[in-house]
């Protein structure tokens, strides 16, 4: 099998655990993800009558900005952390510019624009939970079918939780289904984990080139 990009990036500090998760880190990646899915399951019906009374106040466009300015400063900053690489800070820039020019547009729709930050975050700890638990597998044995693919399964995976959204919705008096907030969902997976992917990628390329130097 050919060696991934993921298997170079060494695995955290902490001990490997025995249960069900194979780190610390993995647990706390799969909390993060699902409870983001909860916390926006459990507010769906009241998310409604908050919007309404923020867009009402002329609010709502301001604290999306907030939002998702809040949200880049902390992938900066833990980027940042990590004392990246002109490859890091290249892939960082060429995603900051795609997700500029993908949101802008719907800044005068700000709740279809959430949908970039809640799934976005959901599929992008989802994809570093299946990283680390690849990272983090047996020497001698191979990744496991949801590993083998990381990319794939966490858009799987956030894909039915997007959907799962809609259909909660369906059931709700003052929500309704639609396919188009499927696919916002969708398309929030699928830039966050080609991001994470792209980072880690220019990372382990980074440390290749310093262990051949």
């Amino acid at each position: 099998m050919t060696p991934s990009p993921l298997d170079s990036v060494p695995p955290s500090s902490s001990p490997p655990s025995s249960g069900l998760f194979r780190s610390p880190r993995e647990r706390r990646y799969w909390l993060v993800a699902v409870g983001v899915v909860l916390v926006t399951w459990s507010t769906l019906y009241w998310a409604r009558f908050l919007s309404d009374w923020f867009r009402d106040q002329g609010w709502i466009t301001p604290l999306m900005v907030a939002l998702f300015v809040a949200a880049a400063l902390a992938v900066l900053v833990v980027v940042l952390r990590r004392r990246p690489g002109w490859r890091e800070l290249a892939v960082l820039a060429v995603f900051a510019v795609i997700y500029f020019l993908t949101i802008r547009p719907l800044m005068g729709r700000p709740e279809e624009a959430l949908h970039f930050l809640q799934y976005g975050l959901v599929g992008g700890f989802f994809f570093a939970a299946l990283s680390e638990r690849r990272r983090r597998r047996p020497a001698a044995s191979p990744p496991s079918w949801p590993t083998r693919l990381p990319a794939v399964t966490a858009f799987v995976l956030t894909l039915a939780a997007g959907w799962a959204d809609e259909g909660i919705q369906y059931l709700l008096p003052n929500r309704y289904y639609d396919l188009r907030d499927v696919a916002f969902n969708a398309a929030a997976a699928a830039l966050a984990i080609a991001a994470t992917a792209a980072l880690t990628w220019a990372r382990a390329q980074g440390r290749t080139k310093s262990k051949a130097n």
